[in-house]
């Protein structure tokens, strides 16, 4: 582990509560394992990056965090979930007091993601020392955060989140960088993302595990209420 090269901060909830938005489609027992192939997917990226130090889970889920232990990763408790953005301050901080100089965040929904992606934005904070931004498809939202420690600009994930992290950055006199990269910046977030991932070769637990459920098909109406027993494959 290097505490020159930045680390990867990997913010989660609970796998029951991740994926409320795909309800109308999914039951919630095929949202909690969709939550799981996903972290396959990106754990799968972030095992094959070459310019991480470490990585860092912010998640009490036990789901999650079997997954984490069994290659290697540090986990850092969140038992009050108290969002997003806390999650990431409070990893920065360990990271910092750690002696960590940079971090980048890794969404537990971005199962397109690369580890070329992932070492891409590694290296771009690693020698901007700033801020560097991966925008989500609709260039609003942002699907990964990187930084130099300590924090002098504040997660700002949420609506609009992009404009607010440039603005905040301004204000501190650092300069932000946008990184347009189509794996990172596909999340699974609504019924109709699903329908994409398939795009993504990358996604193959994800596409294996939507394969399974047959999800297709449900949607034009040949199947519906169908509870899928497909089970993750380790």
């Amino acid at each position: 582990m290097s505490d020159r090269l930045p680390w990867a901060v990997v913010p989660l909830k609970s796998a029951q509560h991740a994926n409320s938005r795909l309800s109308s489609v999914l039951t919630s027992t095929e949202r909690q394992c969709l939550f799981e192939a996903m972290l396959l997917d990106v754990l799968s990226a972030l095992g094959d990056t070459t310019q991480l130090g470490g990585i860092l889970a912010v998640t009490d889920c036990p789901v999650a965090r079997r997954h984490f232990r069994r290659v290697g990763v540090k986990l850092l408790n969140d038992p009050d979930e108290a969002g997003l953005n806390a999650a990431v301050a409070q990893a920065a901080y360990v990271l910092e007091q750690q002696g960590v100089e940079s971090f980048l965040t890794v969404p537990g929904d971005t199962p397109a993601v690369t580890a070329v992606e992932i070492d891409r934005v590694a290296s771009s904070i690693n020698e901007s020392r700033g801020l560097v931004l991966v925008p989500a498809r609709d260039g609003r939202g942002t699907n990964c955060l990187a930084m130099s420690l300590p924090l002098k600009v504040p997660p700002l994930f949420g609506p609009d989140s992009v404009d607010a992290h440039i603005t905040a950055a301004r204000r501190q006199n650092i300069k932000a960088q946008l990184l347009s990269l189509p794996g990172f910046g596909f999340d699974v977030d609504t019924p109709d993302d699903l329908l994409r991932v398939n795009e993504f070769s990358q996604a193959s637990k994800t596409n294996m595990y939507l394969d399974g459920i047959r999800l297709d098909q449900r949607r034009i109406g040949l199947e519906t209420g169908i509870r899928s027993e497909f089970v993750v494959m380790q």
